[in-house]
């Protein structure tokens, strides 16, 4: 018994009479299946698909509409599914960077900005017409967990997955440590975020292990003008930001007296660093008075050469002058007997 038919529908514009213009993309049909996880259109204002299909290169598709027809006693329930391709900067996923050469160390620093592809929560739809999502269906998204796409601030990373703390526009509770704003300089360069006229929040509570193939560089304006995604993942927190980072995920997991144990540590810090002034300055004062004791000795040792060199030069000349008088008081004899 043929149970669902699903058609996948292209809407495009026909630039010469300004109108939209459809065409069916592909096409699937089931038998014997009584629900489907399809787009929930209805729970997003912006909501994407990935497929590809047969002669089309895109995979990325904006879902524009969902029109769903229960099945009658003659009919299968239908679905038409309206796509428009996805016509923004070319996007390059995390894995690919680094099959390229990439080195996740450079690009994926504590505190680098970028987004990720989460995904949707679908809605379960049954033949008869009924649409919802319980939660004994665990192969999808679930209410309650982190989904579509979204800014994310990177906590650390290795080459398969990226630890990060996802970014919501919603406020959160007052008083809830675990969550802090990101400031406006921050997402200046972000197109999406800082055009939005939201704030932007990061949940350090939904820290969140993500496969590199989810992970993107953030839409950022260029200098010509327009926009682009660099896969050198330019764009982070500022220093006081990745501190209060640090701050709400220590919150999160339960060490609240960590600001205390911060201030201690800068302290003990300032201290080694005085210390290790201080001790330059000792070096010196010793290396200081090491020379003045040497110069002393010096001068010492000269002061004592020449002592010994002026008594030699007095005895000498006292011994000279006896000479020179003996030697006078000679002639003067010889001139008295001549």
């Amino acid at each position: 018994m043929n149970t669902f038919k699903i058609n996948y529908i292209e809407e495009f514009l026909d630039s010469a009479e300004n109108v939209p213009i459809y065409r069916l993309l592909g096409k699937a049909s089931y038998d014997r299946v009584e629900e489907l996880l399809l787009p929930d259109r209805g729970k997003y204002d912006h909501l994407y698909f990935t497929a590809k299909f047969t002669g089309n290169a895109i995979r990325r598709w904006r879902v524009n509409s969902i029109d769903r027809t229960p099945s009658t006693a003659t009919a299968p329930a239908s679905c038409n599914i309206v796509l428009k391709a996805y016509n923004g900067p070319v996007e390059t996923y995390l894995e690919t960077t680094l099959s390229k050469g990439g080195k996740i160390s450079a690009l994926m620093k504590p505190g680098t900005l970028v987004e990720v592809d989460y995904g949707f929560i679908p809605a379960l739809v049954r033949y008869n017409g009924a649409s919802s999502l319980d939660s004994s269906n665990t192969d999808a998204l679930l209410k309650g967990e982190m989904h579509k796409r979204r800014l994310a601030i990177v906590v650390r990373a290795s080459s398969k997955a990226v630890q990060v703390i996802p970014v919501t526009s919603k406020e959160p509770g007052a008083g809830d440590k675990t969550c802090f704003e990101i400031s406006a300089d921050s997402l200046k360069n972000l197109v999406r975020y800082s055009t939005s006229g939201s704030q932007s929040w990061a949940l350090c509570s939904m820290v969140d292990s993500v496969s590199t193939s989810r992970v993107l560089p953030a839409e950022t304006f260029n200098s010509k003008g327009g926009s682009g995604r660099s896969t050198l993942y330019p764009e982070g927190l500022s220093r006081d930001e990745r501190i209060s980072m640090i701050s709400c995920l220590a919150h999160f997991i339960g060490l609240s007296n960590y600001e205390e144990l911060r201030t201690v540590a800068e302290e003990l810090k300032d201290l080694k660093a005085k210390q290790k002034r201080n001790e330059k300055k000792v070096a010196a004062m010793e290396k200081e008075a090491a020379y003045r004791q040497a110069m002393h000795d010096v001068a010492s040792d000269m002061a004592k050469d020449c002592k010994r060199d002026l008594k030699a030069m007095i005895q000498e000349r006292i011994e000279f002058n006896a000479e020179l008088a003996a030697l006078e008081g000679a002639n003067a004899t010889e001139g008295v007997a001549g």
